[in-house]
């Protein structure tokens, strides 16, 4: 598996993507090698996170001893987990969640919206996104969130 920049989640899709191209500079973060299912049907989701990225920026002084954002670093509102997407994720990954059908978005349940779970403190106490997200399970959240991104893809650029 290529190294990059960045943060990886891998999640089931009904296609098999190619494969992202080597990356020669070093990770900013430690990426943990991903457990990639055992069928080819696999997405990939890049979370950028370049050492001079506008904050929120995912370095070492954002992530606490087992990896994930510190609270500090939790959006507070859908709009603003919103925005830390369009701002960290690689724009092949944009691309790839704007094309994706509404109605298949649920394929990035288990990657990217673990991650968001993880890392926006849904299972560790950010009340404040899950009551923007009408008062939720993290579940669910999570899914708000990847629909609200998927929104925000979806409309015209200027």
């Amino acid at each position: 598996m290529t190294r990059f920049a960045g943060l990886l989640f891998v999640a089931a899709c009904s296609s098999p993507l190619p494969s992202p191209p080597p990356v020669s500079s070093p990770p900013t973060v430690p990426v943990p090698a991903p457990t990639r299912p055992a069928d080819d049907d696999t997405v990939v989701i890049r979370v950028a996170a370049p050492a001079d990225a506008v904050l929120p920026a995912v370095g070492e002084e954002r992530l606490d001893d087992d990896g994930f954002l510190v609270a500090s670093a939790w959006p507070p509102s859908l709009a603003e987990a919103v925005d830390w997407n369009l701002r960290h994720m690689a724009a092949a990954d944009l691309a790839e969640v704007k094309k994706t059908p509404r109605r298949d978005l649920i394929k990035f349940h288990h990657g990217w919206g673990t991650w968001i779970r993880n890392n926006f403190g849904l299972w560790r106490g950010n009340r404040r996104l899950i009551d923007a997200c009408g008062g939720v399970h993290p579940d669910d959240c999570s899914m708000k969130v990847i629909e609200a991104t998927w929104e925000r893809l979806q409309r015209p650029t200027p």
